[in-house]
């Protein structure tokens, strides 16, 4: 008479199944860390310049990419960005961040003047400061985080078409306020 198979032989392979799904999550959300921690610590340190608030966010965005992460379509840098973005609007709506990009850009502008040019890091930021925070963010994100003017699209939710007009009107409001500078 052959033995009937018991419960806790197929409760042991569903747990190791389910061990297998964490571990290949874990698999991937490392991969996701390695290669997105510094680019999502970045643009986080555009907007708050105490080192430990930095940390704290970007530790809370991939807390909460952790969670909501799918193996079969693991998200991209755009993906984070528009957590960490969630993150910021969140400290922002308490009162933790003031003037957000502004801020991101008088922290990060670079202070060596570029060849032959007059301008200086108070020119930029005072045109900086001529923007709207919308063309603040899509200068940022395209600019100092490097994106595409879809990927810039994808992280504030808007068409590329409207994130190229921002920007035009963007680098329009800049180069008038430089050139009244020079």
């Amino acid at each position: 008479m052959a033995a009937r198979p018991e419960t806790a032989g197929t409760a042991g392979i569903l747990s190791t199944r389910s061990e297998q799904r964490q571990a290949e999550k874990r698999r991937v959300f490392d991969r996701l860390f390695s290669e997105y921690w510094l680019p999502v610590t970045r643009h986080v340190e555009c907007y708050l310049d105490v080192d430990a608030e930095v940390y704290e966010v970007v530790a809370e965005v991939f807390q909460l990419a952790w969670e909501r992460l799918r193996v079969a379509r693991p998200g991209g840098l755009t993906w984070l960005l528009r957590i960490a973005e969630g993150v910021l609007r969140e400290r922002r709506r308490r009162g933790d961040v003031r003037e957000p990009v502004l801020e991101a850009v008088q922290k990060n502008v670079v202070t060596n003047q570029v060849e032959g040019s007059t301008l200086d890091r108070r020119d930029v930021l005072h045109a900086m400061a001529q923007l709207s925070e919308r063309e603040r963010r899509v200068v940022v994100l395209m600019y100092w985080d490097g994106l595409s003017v879809g990927e810039t699209g994808e992280v504030m939710r808007s068409r590329p078409g409207a994130v190229r007009a921002t920007l035009r009107r963007a680098r329009d409001t800049l180069r008038d306020a430089l050139e009244g500078e020079s």
